[in-house]
């Protein structure tokens, strides 16, 4: 007695009058319920046609961003960029990451760091930069993480510099001050490589930040919540 409905069927059918379903209960006797437990005949109306339930698609509220910030529209697209950091707060976050190596600093920070490295060398006639020489490497790998290069590019550039500035000394010396051209020619072209070497790291200092979350962390352009506990 069991109502029962497949898609293919005009409405609601019995068990026991579906072809498919007879054979399987002709051997059962269904027992028949009690006058008091029958269903109400207003109620059967509702199994006349299969359950039927329209969907509603839930409405998207747009997240609350700054007010630097616009939507997208696209859930997979970043958000609009940050302000640019200023002086202040670019020497706070390279001094709160004094040897941090690890993570993302965008042009802004990179550079006013830079500017105030240079400054307090100048105005302490270099022993300054013995204060500074840690962050100063620090936030230079964190802006090559920011463009999704390795920070391994800074350690090329310094062990480059050394190797021409060490294969100079010890030629001089044994040379007692005076070269040959061959060798001229070679620390030459050393120097032009470390000088080309120098140009290609500016360029990746110069580069726009990766607006997506690379293997170094979110974007600190791009994401809110980067300089917040700073």
């Amino acid at each position: 007695e069991s109502l029962v409905w497949c898609k293919g069927m005009t409405g609601w059918e019995r068990a026991k009058n579906v072809p498919e379903l007879a054979p399987l209960l002709a051997f059962q006797q269904p027992p028949v319920a009690p006058a008091a437990y029958q269903q109400p005949p207003q109620y059967q109306q509702l199994y006349q046609q299969p359950y039927q339930q329209s969907y509603q698609q839930p409405q998207y509220q747009q997240p609350q961003y700054g007010p630097y910030q616009q939507y997208s529209g696209n859930y997979n697209q970043p958000v609009g960029p940050q302000p640019q950091m200023g002086f202040g707060d670019a020497i706070k976050v390279c001094f709160s990451k004094y040897a941090d190596f690890s993570g993302r600093a965008r042009r802004s920070e990179f550079w006013w760091f830079s500017l105030f490295s240079f400054l307090l060398t100048i105005f302490t006639c270099g022993i300054g930069a013995l204060v500074v020489i840690l962050p100063s490497i620090a936030v230079a790998v964190r802006r090559l993480h920011d463009t999704g290069h390795s920070g391994w590019w800074y350690g090329g550039q310094f062990l480059l510099s050394i190797v021409v500035n060490v294969f100079s000394i010890f030629l001089n010396l044994g040379n007692n001050g005076d070269m040959n051209i061959g060798v001229s020619v070679f620390i030459l072209l050393l120097s032009l490589a470390s000088f080309a070497y120098s140009i290609v790291l500016l360029i990746f200092y110069c580069t726009d930040s990766d607006p997506q979350e690379n293997e170094y962390g979110p974007s600190p352009k791009y994401d809110p919540n980067f300089y917040r506990k700073f």
